[in-house]
């Protein structure tokens, strides 16, 4: 927060309840808080987040070009579900952009960047305090307040954006956006989202996924099983000493999870570590769970990271070094 802002006792308390708001979302789609990372040092008040591998997708498309129509359906269902996380949790983000969108080494797509989120639940403190060419038309020209709306119109005009990447924005907001400039698998989602006025769109993020229909949906998202494991299995993490007992409850799982791990699924490979330094579904291998820390880790994994950790710690499967450990 910047220090002139910091001046307002009304804005500081904003900002702490949505660092706190922010600290309560679990989602692989959106960026996590770090829990108990809300500081304030002299007149700076802040909060810490992971630094993530990967593009913004500004950068992704510069890099990449423009993304197929698969890629860019998984990264829109991907995108709506953390939306929908945000939204039931009492967020909503008010500037999804590319610029705060990021692309992970492992293809997902993660909203970060929440720094002007605005409370649900809280009146008047909707308005938009930064605004970009993404912006619903009302919104954009201050003729109402953010809402869960807004944030849909905004990742519909951003997936938009990334299927034209050379367009410009502005044509949706004269009213001019038309269907056929994109697959039709998106037209009515789009369609819908993109409306000018905003009780024409969709009011949750499961509304709009609705209409981009199942088939679509189950296609593009090979690994969703694995995320659904491995939240899962953060979860008891977080209130379990340990975890080799979720993997023995899940051992059917195993066989699924190597098969992802070697299809470059990031969680996955976290999985089939543990597997192998907990002998859960084979025989217990410190060696062979490093290496496939090491993968997780270097897209940017911090479970991964936390697991190489304690095996240098104890020596299991390198030599022991507390300082490589750190």
């Amino acid at each position: 927060m910047r220090p002139d802002l910091a001046e307002h006792a009304e804005l500081v308390a904003v900002f702490e309840t949505e660092a706190f708001k922010l600290n309560q979302l679990r989602h692989p789609n959106v960026v996590r808080v770090e829990a108990y990372s809300y500081c304030k040092a002299s007149d700076c008040h802040y909060f810490v987040m992971p630094l993530l591998a990967g593009l913004n997708l500004e950068q992704h498309l510069a890099a990449h070009g423009v993304p197929s129509a698969e890629v860019a359906m998984g990264w829109l269902t991907g995108l709506l579900d953390g939306l929908d996380h945000a939204h039931a949790n009492g967020l909503i983000h008010r500037d999804v952009k590319p610029l705060n969108v990021m692309i992970l080494p492992d293809g997902r797509a993660i909203l970060i960047d929440f720094g002007i989120a605005g409370l649900v639940d809280v009146p008047g403190h909707t308005q938009a305090m930064g605004k970009s060419s993404f912006f619903a038309p009302p919104e954009l020209h201050g003729l109402g307040e953010a809402d869960t709306r807004a944030d849909l119109f905004m990742l519909a005009a951003t997936l938009f954006y990334a299927l034209r990447f050379a367009d410009q924005l502005r044509e949706r907001h004269s009213g001019e956006y038309e269907a056929d400039l994109v697959p039709e698998p998106f037209r009515k989602a789009f369609d819908a989202a993109l409306a000018p006025k905003r009780g024409k769109r969709p009011s949750t993020a499961g509304e709009m996924k609705k209409r981009l229909g199942p088939p679509v949906i189950a296609m593009i998202d090979p690994w969703a099983d694995i995320e659904i494991d491995y939240q899962g299995y953060l979860a008891y993490w977080n209130t379990h000493a340990g975890t080799t007992d979720w993997l023995k409850q899940n051992l059917s799982r195993v066989a699924r999870w190597k098969q992802a791990a070697e299809e470059g699924c990031v969680p996955a490979m976290v999985f089939v570590g543990r597997c192998w330094a907990a002998g859960v579904g084979q025989t217990q291998d410190y060696s062979t769970a490093t290496q496939w820390f090491r993968k997780a880790s270097d897209a940017g994994n911090a479970v991964a990271m936390c697991n190489i950790g304690i095996m240098y710690a104890n020596g299991q499967g390198v030599s022991e070094d507390h300082a490589e450990a750190m």
